[in-house]
């Protein structure tokens, strides 16, 4: 198990008020949000790459939008289906 180190870090109150909903949301400490954070943002951050929240959404959107398109050219037949199995594929595996 990695030993932590306390360092201290001054943030906004805002940034605090997020961490601390997110923390009762999850039921984890601040420390393990804002690590949990770093541990996502710092190796994107090394590769020189930032996310662009606008970018991202339009990309998925873009997706899902070929996909949907895919689908109901190809795969008619499972098309009404596909947002119950989403459903159940999220409940499965990010409930």
């Amino acid at each position: 198990m990695k030993k932590n180190i306390p360092v201290g870090v001054g943030l906004s109150v805002d940034t605090i008020g997020r961490f601390d909903s997110l923390s009762q949301k999850l039921q984890l400490s601040r420390s393990e949000i804002v690590r949990r954070c770093v541990d996502v943002g710092l190796p994107l951050l090394e590769l020189g790459h930032r996310v662009d929240p606008i970018r991202l959404v339009a990309h998925i959107e873009y997706l899902q939008a070929a996909l949907e398109t895919i689908i109901a050219r190809e795969h008619s037949d499972i098309a009404d289906r596909l947002l119950d199995i989403t459903v159940e594929r999220v409940e499965k595996f990010h409930a």
